[in-house]
């Protein structure tokens, strides 16, 4: 039987109603990255928020059960970080402190509680390639990092993601079907380069919310990002070995695609979590055997 393909999808909906009010950590949000973007070789479980010289608040009311990077120890990996468990059980992880954060173990913060201060480069500690906080929420009950973009009062964005390159990769061989639709007759993955603006045109380019694609004749395969456990995924598909979810070049691989002596149409669907959405339609010849 065909199965529909949902990546990385955990019951985030639940803990979302249940946790009550959310406040974004910053002020003026700059999305840098985004959650499940390919980063150093896997989906990112956190977000990363860019910008400068800015308090960095709590996003719920809570608990502080950890604060990490200590005088002495400025560069471990997360540098000074904060660690709150809400109410509602979820965790908030605020990494990449400019110095020892403003909360102590067992302190009682509220919604918005300052606990630190973000300087961008000039203050940045920790191990990090972005000028950003790094920001994470984690659900014990479900051994989960949830999208924060599921919890946080929404951004006000009306850019359309962008499907740049669609793929398909087999028997050694790639082809650019944006560049020429005729291929050899065989099994292929297809692979998708597509990218967002969250806040604006000028805002940078991340990842997606979700990628589709609709095969005639199969149910629809998704990747969505909701929330990511550690480990995840593979992405599976039907009658074949797991895969990762990203390919090459942090390309997201979406389906399989079976190519024989008929004429192909693909609709590949990009989202963001505004509800915005390209969808870019590929149709693909075979190429006549010799």
């Amino acid at each position: 039987m065909r199965r529909v393909l949902l990546v990385a999808l955990v019951a985030a909906a639940g803990a979302a109603a249940a946790a009550g009010e959310w406040a974004w950590p910053v002020e003026n949000v700059v999305v840098a990255r985004t959650f499940g973007q390919y980063v150093d070789g896997e989906p990112l479980r956190a977000m990363d928020l860019g910008g400068t010289d800015r308090e960095v608040f709590a996003i719920a009311d809570g608990t502080v059960v950890a604060v990490f990077g200590p005088a002495g120890h400025p560069t471990d990996p997360l540098g000074y970080s904060v660690v709150i468990v809400h109410d509602s059980g979820l965790r908030s992880m605020y990494a990449h402190l400019e110095r020892l954060p403003l909360v102590r173990l067992g302190d009682r913060v509220s919604i918005r509680t300052p606990i630190g201060h973000h300087s961008g480069a000039a203050g940045r500690t920790g191990l990090s390639d972005q000028d950003a906080l790094r920001f994470s929420v984690y659900d014990p009950a479900t051994e989960a990092y949830i999208n924060p973009l599921t919890l946080l009062p929404p951004l006000a964005d009306t850019i359309r993601p962008a499907v740049r390159a669609v793929y398909a990769v087999g028997e050694g061989r790639t082809f650019d079907l944006l560049a020429s639709n005729v291929l050899p007759p065989g099994a292929y993955d297809l692979l998708v380069d597509a990218v967002d603006r969250v806040g604006g045109a000028r805002a940078p380019l991340v990842g997606v919310y979700s990628l589709s694609a609709a095969i005639p004749g199969s149910d629809p395969r998704r990747i969505r990002f909701d929330a990511l456990r550690h480990g995840d995924p593979p992405l599976l598909l039907p009658d074949r070995a797991p895969l990762p979810i990203h390919g090459r070049d942090g390309l997201l691989r979406v389906a399989r695609l079976q190519v024989s002596d008929a004429p192909i149409t693909l609709a590949i669907t990009a989202r963001d979590y505004s509800g915005n959405e390209t969808v870019r339609t590929v149709r693909i010849e075979p190429r006549p055997t010799e």
